[in-house]
C-alpha cells in the first residue's frame, strides 16, 4: 500500500479485526460468541491463505496495464490505478472459506458491541442500519480485492526479499503504531503478517503505476 495513500481495504479491515478479536478473547467468553459455536468461531478467526488457490478459476483480470487514468495528484495514482483494477476484474466465482471468514469477522464486531452494550445483536445493526446482506456483499469486495492482489503479484513475479522485509520493517511498525495506536512491541510481535502483506501491495502498486499513464487533473 502506498505510504502515501490508503491501504487497501483488506488490510484495514484485518487490522480493526485483530483489535476486535484481541477483545474478544481477553473478555473470558472467547468460545462462546453469540450465533456461533466454539468450533465455527474458531475457524472464523483463522483467515485463509487465498494465494494457495487456483486463482484462475475464481477471477479473470481485464488489463492492468498500458492503461491512461485520470487522478487529481501525483499521490493517487495508487488508488486511482487500484480502484480501475479491481473494477474492470470480473470474478467467476467466490471461494466460500474466504467469503466466509470476513463475514463472521464483521458479525463478530457487531456482537461485541452487542455484548458490551447489553444489547441484542439485531438490535444494534438496525440501530446502526446494517444488515447481513451487506456484511456478505462487503465480505465479497474484500475477497474480490485479495483475488486481484494475489492474481496480479503472481502474473508478475512480485515478492519480497529478506531485505526489503527487514529495511522496510521499521518504517511499517511505526506506521501502524501511528494509524492505529498499537504499541511499537505489539506492532512488532503480532503484526508481521499484515505489515509483510502492505509492504507486497506497495510494491505492487509501484508496479502498475509504472505499467499505466496518469493523467493529472487538479
Amino acid at each position: 500500500m502506498a505510504m502515501g495513500g490508503k491501504m487497501k481495504k483488506t488490510v484495514f479491515f484485518l487490522v480493526a479485526m485483530l483489535l476486535i478479536s484481541t477483545m474478544l478473547f481477553s473478555c473470558g467468553d472467547k468460545d462462546n460468541i453469540p450465533g456461533e459455536t466454539s468450533a465455527d468461531n474458531a475457524q472464523s478467526l483463522r483467515r485463509p491463505d487465498i494465494s494457495q488457490l487456483e486463482l484462475s478459476e475464481y477471477i479473470t483480470l481485464g488489463n492492468y496495464s498500458g492503461l491512461v487514468i485520470v487522478c487529481g495528484s501525483e499521490s493517487e495514482r495508487g488508488n486511482a490505478v487500484w480502484d480501475k483494477v479491481v473494477a474492470d476484474a470480473e470474478v467467476k466465482k467466490y471461494p466460500e472459506e474466504q467469503v466466509n471468514y470476513y463475514f463472521f469477522q464483521s458479525k463478530a464486531k457487531y456482537e461485541y458491541l452487542a455484548k458490551n452494550g447489553n444489547d441484542s445483536y439485531e438490535n444494534i445493526i438496525a440501530a446502526l442500519g446494517v444488515t447481513e446482506e451487506q456484511m456478505l456483499e462487503d465480505a465479497r469486495a474484500l475477497v474480490k480485492e485479495d483475488l486481484c492482489f494475489y492474481a496480479i503479484i503472481k502474473a508478475e513475479g512480485i515478492s519480497l526479499s529478506k531485505e526489503e522485509k527487514s529495511k522496510n520493517f521499521d518504517r511499517y511498525v511505526k506506521k501502524y503504531t501511528e494509524a492505529y495506536g498499537y504499541s511499537e512491541s505489539y506492532a512488532r510481535e503480532n503484526m508481521k503478517e499484515q505489515i509483510y502483506e502492505s509492504m507486497l501491495f506497495d510494491k505492487m502498486l509501484e508496479k502498475l503505476i509504472i505499467l499505466n499513464e496518469f493523467n493529472i487533473e487538479n
